[in-house]
């Protein structure tokens, strides 16, 4: 079991979640919301995350990546275009 404290507006570090190393590959998705979606916490950054051969159609919105670290978007198409990540 998690707890956490707020301190203001912030979680404290030592209880945010940690969440790295994460690999997705190979992939083909029709119809949905948003294709691709990492978003962090300011204060603990999704890191290390690699995005490959990922083929997404009929997707409504823009992917977001937002506190994130090291990703990779290796061969990853949304609505027929090449997906560029830059930092």
């Amino acid at each position: 079991e998690m707890t956490s404290s707020l301190v203001g507006s912030e979680m404290c570090i030592e209880t945010a979640p940690v969440f790295r190393n994460i690999f997705v590959t190979g992939l083909t998705v029709r119809g949905t919301q948003t294709p691709l979606k990492v978003d962090g916490l300011p204060e603990a950054p999704i890191e290390g995350i690699v995005f490959r051969d990922i083929y997404v159609n009929d997707a409504k919105e823009e992917c977001l990546f937002r506190d994130c670290k090291d990703l990779v978007i290796d061969d990853v198409y949304v609505n027929g275009e090449k997906i560029k990540y830059e930092k």
